[in-house]
């Protein structure tokens, strides 16, 4: 959201907090690293006492020990959820200069925008990378599009610190001097990027450890680029960037479906329902199934929440199928191919 002009050379904006920021993304990790070590350590040293090698008491854990645990996760469950509502209402004023980006939670820094690297935006659109010394600021250009020309020379992320709309975002470069880093022109094709989608993870064995290292490793890697314009569409291999099929737009179709998970115990415990329950709500998927001439039909999802609200569903009675697509797309990306597949009129969109 743009807010009235300080001057004639500065513009603020108010941008949307996200939920998480990345140096939360990088705190997880080190904590969940740090409670890896200690119940590889505990787990060792019991191992090494029952074979004897080492002489070690068995602990006693009375009940006031377990209870006061129970209470402990308890508290610090509802202070992290706490925590992350208060975040997702905050705001970041933003001000735009000759010299920069000040942002008003930062006093005393400034961002040049000059250095600043475009990147993905994984599952909504794309992410500005600012620095200033040693901190770094990831503003979100929500729902914002890219063309086959545009620079992605930041890598991309998750989460960033705040997001802006789509206008408002491309308002904050234009004023920052930052033309090249813009959308889509004008007769311009707009870029889709396939990524894997993570729900495939569901359809593999318990023990192909394999498999599910190399999807979880692909997830921020595109496998396949569909360029769209008013005319053509174009399926593009990002490897050697190389067509792998080209179509008129009045024949390729689009089929709507929602992927659900099928059910999964025949007897299930009170535990086993509300897992299931969760399992099925964040993974339903509203899907398409893409027939482009000259190849297989591509089956793509768009899994985006607000929260705990899914963003996109199909109006319409699409059909129901227990087969997750094969690829995931942005929510920039799926309003590109809804719009341009004859699909918007069934689409249901939360956010509008």
């Amino acid at each position: 959201m743009s807010i009235s002009d300080q001057s004639a050379t500065s513009r603020q904006f108010a941008a949307s907090s996200g939920a998480f920021s990345p140096n939360w993304i990088r705190y997880w990790k080190v904590g969940y690293s740090a409670i890896f070590a200690v119940a590889v350590l505990f787990g060792g040293l019991q191992v090494l006492r029952v074979l004897k090698v080492i002489r070690l008491p068995s602990p006693h854990i009375g009940a006031p020990v377990i209870y006061g645990v129970v209470v402990g996760l308890l508290v610090v469950g509802v202070g992290f959820a706490a925590r992350i509502f208060w975040r997702s209402r905050r705001k970041y004023l933003i001000t735009v200069n000759s010299d920069g980006l000040a942002i008003d939670r930062r006093r005393g820094d400034v961002y040049p925008l000059v250095d600043a690297q475009l990147g993905l935006w994984l599952d909504n659109g794309v992410a500005l990378h600012l620095r200033c010394g040693r901190r770094d600021f990831v503003l979100g250009g929500r729902d914002r599009r890219i063309a086959p020309t545009t620079r992605l020379d930041a890598p991309p992320v998750w989460v960033v610190d705040a997001w802006l709309a789509e206008s408002g975002f491309d308002e904050l470069l234009l004023l920052g001097g930052r033309s090249a880093a813009r959308g889509p022109a004008p007769g311009e094709p707009t870029r889709c990027l396939l990524f894997p989608n993570p729900l495939l993870i569901q359809e593999m064995r318990p023990f192909a450890l394999v498999k599910k290292h190399r999807l979880t490793q692909s997830l921020s890697q595109p496998q396949l680029f569909i360029d769209v314009d008013n005319d053509t569409i174009q399926v593009i291999d990002p490897k050697t960037n190389a067509p792998n099929a080209r179509a008129s737009a009045s024949q390729v179709t689009a089929t709507p479906a929602t992927y659900q998970l099928s059910a999964g115990h025949a007897f299930p415990s009170a535990q086993n329902v509300a897992s299931d329950a969760a399992g099925q709500y964040f993974s339903t998927t509203p899907a398409m199934s893409v027939c482009v001439p000259g190849m297989q039909p591509l089956t793509i999802g768009c899994r985006n929440f607000e929260g705990l609200k899914r963003r996109f569903s199909w109006s319409a009675n699409a059909p129901v199928t227990n087969e997750p697509p094969a690829y995931t797309v942005s929510a920039a990306d799926w309003l590109t191919l809804t719009e341009n597949l004859g699909l918007a009129p069934y689409l249901e969109d939360t956010s509008t």
